[in-house]
């Protein structure tokens, strides 16, 4: 099982994280609502949680699990070599590459600032903010003391996985709005981010993902042939001049965000389109 699950991993963090992967669970959601609480309690203002921020967040806490070494010296805030993202081996005096993350994965555009935690039990949210809230530089940093003093934290992330925890906070509001709860995700129908393609060329409406625009339809057809039998559904729009080879609609541009990034590499340039905006 073990096995399986490394495996997975591996290719969601070689490929990006599908949309209903990023969702927070109640142990996320608990473990944000006690640093809320601790923030109120000092007459801070309370932080919404961020797509974006937990995405980074849900990347770091599974590339921790896959390839953290504890004998190499290298702290938790440290990034691996097996994934879409700038290596670094972090220590208390150089944490750039790690502040750089958010903007690095993620169309957030601020550094951000994380707190790990990992225990080997099964991590609740009062194990680490516990752990937290007793050590000055990690509640200076939730609190915006210190060195944080001058810093005003507007949006947060965080992660739960096998032992790791990951929250992060960020000056920018989050244009990519909160993420699902995943009991939302599971109320939400698998349909519900498709429909058919009759349908969406005659009265498109909701945020799209396009990966190629193609001024002849048979081309545009051909690129959805290519793409048969991945993980996403692509189909035709037709706007203006040119037909757009698009995967949804989402319901959101948070969750039309985190496929894009999935789908971001290479030569492959996909961007959100708002079908909404005419």
């Amino acid at each position: 099982m073990r096995i399986l699950l490394t495996l997975t991993l591996l290719m969601t963090l070689s490929m990006g994280f599908a949309q209903q992967d990023l969702c927070l669970s109640d142990d996320e959601i608990a473990l944000g609502n006690l640093i809320n609480n601790l923030r109120k309690g000092n007459d801070l203002s309370v932080l919404p949680f961020s797509a974006s921020l937990t995405y980074v967040a849900d990347v770091h806490v599974k590339d921790l699990y896959l390839n953290y070494d504890r004998k190499s010296g290298c702290s938790l805030l440290s990034w691996s070599e097996n994934g879409r993202w700038t290596p670094c081996c972090v220590d208390d005096e150089d944490l750039e590459c790690m502040q750089d993350k958010p903007f690095e994965l993620t169309d957030y555009k601020s550094k951000g600032y994380e707190l790990v935690f990992f225990a080997n039990t099964d991590v609740t949210s009062g194990l680490a903010f516990n752990a937290w809230r007793n050590t000055g530089a990690a509640k200076d940093l939730i609190l915006q003391k210190g060195k944080y003093s001058k810093k005003q934290w507007n949006a947060m992330g965080v992660a739960i996985f096998e032992g790791y925890v990951s929250v992060w906070f960020g000056e920018l509001i989050d244009e990519a709005g909160e993420p699902l709860t995943c009991d939302e995700a599971e109320r939400q129908p698998e349909k519900s981010q498709q429909v058919a393609s009759k349908d969406i060329e005659k009265n498109p409406e909701g945020y799209y993902v396009v990966v190629a625009s193609r001024k002849r339809k048979k081309d545009a057809e051909k690129e959805v042939e290519n793409r048969q039998g991945s993980e996403h559904q692509y189909h035709i729009i037709e706007s203006g001049d040119n037909y757009r080879v698009v995967t949804g609609p989402f319901s959101g541009y948070s969750q039309a965000l985190i496929v894009k990034q999935k789908l971001s590499g290479g030569n492959s340039k996909p961007w959100i389109w708002n079908a909404g905006d005419k």
